[in-house]
């Protein structure tokens, strides 16, 4: 008897399957093998019939067919089109972005956004470049300056005598020299007056103020033959007994240091985070914005299509809004800490006036009026931000309503473009009718402006208190020696509005030549028919940090001015007076004609 393969089991005859375990037998597949063999023999068209019940043939052999080798996956195609797809989405948001997320923000929220970018001085404005240098100069612990300076007049209606000094005196230029080190804990200070003849470099008179030590220095090295020194601590004594007025000489130059850096880090970072703190604020009470598209603004004969948003802080929730503003400003460490500087400036009427509490007590005391008097301070505050297409800030209006007293505020602010050209107005009008107006049309090319601009003061629309206009052509501001100076033209012009009065016309010329400044300023008037023109020139440049050296060694040999016997010394020595007179006449000046008298010597 047969056995099962799997199980051993025995196997009746003839079983297909193990009736143990349900595995085929071999003689189900022997059998079905035979019958597949002869049935295909029989297909290919045998004459015979199959032959049952012979001897089974073995199964043919098996032999292994060739495969191909399995191709190497590449498994960093995948990934690397992944990064390209992410590249791709990705350079996508960086230059769509921003309009991808407008389309699901709200106007609200666009207008929040718009409100936190905008800047307190717009930074494509001449204003912020006229900021940020002001900025660097506060920061800076020492700097110098010199100076050259000349004059003319024209006049045909002057004096003879007044037209003849006045021609001396536009044969002679003046130079002056500044430096000075603010370091709180050395501080320092030169400066230099000198006169010369027009046109040559050389000095004929000089004289020079600078410290040394504890002492103030006077020199006039063409006059005298040893500087004049003044104790410091003289002249603090001087000043508190004259006029109480308390001053230490080298504390208040040190603290102007610390104060003009504190001053340049306020300006430059600190106030930028008070004002975003005081629009948080603002944003918090201010409700629902509605935006207003596509409508056309005109700036004097400049139009642009621009949206606005409006937003209004309701009367009722402004004493609360305002409480929340001036705590702001109270607890600011920025504000508290220039406060406290200022106060430790050295220079002061009392030194026990606390300026910081002060400070702190007027807040406070605000704020309670405000909690205590609500209703003293419900004013409705509406607010419209002018936007372009990018959504970027181009000016504004802000309106405070008064409605028990209906009286309204109105600040504006608007900057149009068109094509090339550009206009910019600032508006303020009070609850009286007053306003004030800037309105200026010009184009902008390399970052120089060419155009013109006007300036009133007007009542109910009626200007009162005349009008100033003008011009300015090519006119910016231009970087030499990391210093920014102003170049180009510009003309102002202020007519009476009475009519009683000429017009009066101020104009401003500079360039950039050999890294420094030259520039002239004029004033033109016509007095009664008679014109008359005064012409200031002068270069001016920045000292480099080579030459910030100070003269700050006492001499050898000095007059002390708080010897009253050395300074009657020098008063009575006539050799003083002599070489005075020896470089005023090399100057060409006549001292009897320039003060008014001929027996000057006697006199004196």
């Amino acid at each position: 008897m047969d056995k099962c393969k799997r199980c051993g089991a025995d196997l009746p005859a003839n079983a297909k399957f193990c009736t143990s375990c349900g595995e085929q037998t071999g003689t189900d597949s022997l059998n079905a093998s035979t019958q597949n063999v002869a049935h295909a023999q029989n297909i290919q068209g045998s004459p015979y019939p199959p032959y049952e019940g012979g001897v089974p043939y073995n199964p043919p052999p098996v032999y292994t067919t060739y495969q191909k080798a399995p191709k190497k996956k590449r498994w960093w195609i995948p990934v690397l089109i992944i990064v390209l797809v992410l590249a791709i989405l990705a350079g996508v948001w960086f230059v769509f972005g921003n309009k991808i997320k407008s389309l699901f923000m709200s106007d609200t929220q666009k207008w929040q956004k718009a409100e936190k970018a905008a800047g307190l001085v717009p930074e494509d404005s001449l204003l912020y470049e006229i900021k940020a240098a002001s900025t660097d100069t506060l920061k800076k612990s020492k700097s110098g300056y010199e100076t050259d300076i000349s004059f003319d007049i024209k006049a045909d209606a002057l004096p003879d005598d007044v037209a003849g000094i006045l021609t001396v005196l536009s044969g002679v230029r003046f130079n002056l020299q500044t430096k000075s080190d603010l370091n709180e804990a050395d501080p320092h200070f030169y400066t230099r007056i000198a006169l010369g003849k027009r046109g040559e470099k050389s000095d004929l008179l000089s004289a020079e103020l600078y410290d040394a030590g504890d002492y103030l220095l006077i020199a006039l090295p063409e006059i005298l033959p040893k500087p004049l020194a003044i104790n410091k601590d003289f002249i603090s004594e001087s000043l508190d007994d004259s006029s109480g007025l308390s001053l230490t000489i080298d504390d208040t130059f040190g603290s102007m240091g610390e104060l003009s850096n504190s001053l340049g880090t306020f300006f430059d970072e600190d106030l930028d985070e008070i004002v975003e703190e005081i629009k948080e604020v603002f944003i918090k009470y201010a409700g629902e914005a509605e935006l207003v598209k596509g409508e056309e603004q005109t700036v004097g004969s400049v139009s642009q299509k621009l949206d606005y948003y409006t937003v209004t802080v309701s009367a009722e929730d402004t004493p609360a809004m305002l409480r929340e503003i001036l705590l702001l400003v109270r607890d600011n460490k920025a504000i508290n800490k220039l406060i406290s500087e200022l106060a430790t400036m050295g220079l002061s009427l009392d030194d026990t006036i606390d300026f910081s509490g002060e400070f702190v007590d007027a807040i406070d005391e605000a704020i309670s009026e405000i909690r205590d008097y609500p209703e003293d301070f419900k004013i409705e505050i509406q607010r419209k931000l002018y936007v372009d297409k990018k959504n970027e800030v181009q000016g504004g209006e802000l309106i405070l309503k008064n409605l028990e007293l209906d009286e309204t505020i109105i600040l504006e602010s608007l900057h149009v473009i068109d094509g090339s050209k550009h206009a910019q107005r600032l508006k303020l009008t009070d609850p009286y009718g007053m306003s004030f107006e800037y309105l200026s049309e010009y184009t902008l090319a390399n970052e120089l402006y060419t155009g013109s601009y006007a300036i009133t003061s007007s009542n109910y629309g009626y200007v009162n208190t005349g009008s100033l206009s003008g011009f300015f052509k090519d006119f910016g501001l231009k970087k030499a020696d990391n210093e920014l100076y102003p170049v180009g033209t510009l003309s102002l012009t202020y007519d009476d509005p009475s009519g009683y009065m000429d017009p009066i016309v101020l104009r401003y010329e500079g360039k950039i030549d050999a890294g420094k400044l030259n520039a002239s300023i004029s004033f033109d008037i016509d007095a009664d028919g008679s014109p008359i023109s005064f012409s200031l020139s002068f270069s001016l440049k920045s000292l480099p940090n080579s030459e910030l050296n100070f003269k700050n060694k006492m001499p050898d040999d000095y007059i002390d001015l708080s010897d009253e016997y050395a300074l009657s010394e020098l008063m009575m020595d006539d050799s003083v007076m002599n070489k005075l007179m020896s470089v005023l006449e090399e100057l060409g000046l006549d001292l009897d004609s320039l003060l008014g008298y001929d027996d000057f010597d006697d006199d004196f």
